[in-house]
């Protein structure tokens, strides 16, 4: 299974949440970090990054059961980005439309 990698983000969780910066992953970085090093996500990490943080730390049913549940574009283009990483590229092309953005080849994941 694939992994996340910074430059893969979506713009707004590479410093910051919606709701403001969370106190325990300031950046991307350190985010990315948190999935290579700890055995669960940072408390009270919102959705998305929580399902960016499943997603690098290799746990793609977690990370898909909480994509699935965001209904938002950027929900939709995690959830593209996770079906582009299990190699099914009809559903993740249905996805990034759903999110508005082009698709993402799948040369550039690392899956």
């Amino acid at each position: 299974m694939g992994t996340l990698g910074p430059e893969r983000l979506p713009p707004q969780t590479r410093t910051r949440t919606r709701h403001g910066t969370h106190p325990n992953t300031k950046t991307s970085a350190e985010l990315l970090a948190s999935a290579d090093r700890d055995s669960s996500p940072p408390p009270g990490l919102p959705p998305l990054l929580a399902a960016l943080w499943h997603t690098r730390h290799g746990n793609w049913d977690s990370a898909h059961e909480i994509a699935q549940d965001i209904h938002s574009s950027d929900g939709s283009w995690v959830h593209a980005l996770l079906h582009l990483i299990e190699g099914d590229t009809s559903n993740a092309a249905y996805w990034f439309a759903r999110a508005g953005r082009p698709p993402v080849p799948t040369s550039q994941t690392d899956a």
